[in-house]
């Protein structure tokens, strides 16, 4: 028997059954372009400035902003969203070519690993979110899907998953000390 029971309701001569939640939607991404080169220093890069499809250029080390649109209102106590991004054709956690970032309520304590959090100006169909990437980073074009399922896995059924057709460019940073070897580093003036 399943764990999920519908409620019956009646409506006249009518019967009808209350449906367990299902999974959030993303209906698309806001990825900041301009805002985000200006913070890591890669507004002069032609990908950030293109006509018909500006990417980002960021830089490991550093945090970025990104929003995602939903179908329905986001509800931190209902919806969870994990955000996973691959770099390469066959990316793989164990070889840093993909990262499975779970979104936090809240900003997480400074890592050295992939982090996401929500920004306090998200609000209903808009959740604006905090990205760290970490210094150790592969060097190169990442790509974005995110899936979205339920808090309680309990409560209802599915995940929905959006895949992002953006190339996010993930640059060295010498602004960073983790960037491998302090020797690297270029102060700041």
């Amino acid at each position: 028997m399943s764990r999920h029971h519908n409620s019956i309701y009646w409506k006249g001569n009518e019967v009808e059954t209350e449906k367990p939640p299902y999974a959030n939607k993303v209906c698309g991404t806001k990825w900041y372009i301009k805002d985000n080169a200006k913070n890591h220093k890669t507004i002069k890069y032609d990908l950030v400035h293109d006509e018909t499809e500006p990417k980002p250029v960021l830089r490991r080390g550093q945090t970025f902003t990104l929003a995602l649109s939903f179908k329905e209102d986001f509800d931190v106590k209902k919806d969870r969203v994990i955000l996973d991004f691959k770099f390469g054709n066959k990316p793989l956690i164990q070889k840093g070519t993909r990262a499975v970032i779970p979104v936090l309520s809240d900003e997480s304590t400074k890592t050295k690993d992939w982090a996401s959090w929500i920004d306090s100006r998200s609000n209903g169909r808009h959740l604006i979110l905090q990205v760290h990437i970490p210094a150790c980073a592969m060097v190169g074009i990442w790509r974005l899907e995110v899936r979205c399922g339920l808090q309680d896995t309990t409560q209802g059924h599915g995940q929905n998953v959006y895949t992002d057709e953006t190339d996010c460019y993930v640059l060295f940073n010498p602004w960073c000390l983790g960037n491998h070897s302090p020797a690297c580093v270029v102060p700041c003036t």
